[in-house]
């Protein structure tokens, strides 16, 4: 199976010109893999893998709930 979106490009005499840019997608999907844009709603799951020590042993250690909440914001805000 091939995947389902092509990455999106800007071409840079588009930019020059102020033409608008093309805006990834909300989702996306592989052979083995489904992503989609963080929400709100994705809270309880980053939560969950938070604190999960095995998982974040890797990622810089357990994050507390505060810290969680900051990630989601800083990347919903970006």
């Amino acid at each position: 199976m091939e995947a389902v979106m092509d990455a999106p490009t800007t071409r840079p005499e588009a930019a020059a010109r102020n033409e608008p840019r093309e805006i990834a997608p909300a989702t996306f999907s592989l052979r083995r893999l489904f992503a989609e844009r963080l929400t709100d709603a994705h809270l309880p799951f980053l939560r969950r893998m938070d604190n999960n020590t095995e998982m974040m042993a890797r990622l810089g250690g357990i994050r507390s709930d505060a810290e969680t909440k900051t990630y989601l914001e800083r990347n919903l805000a970006h």
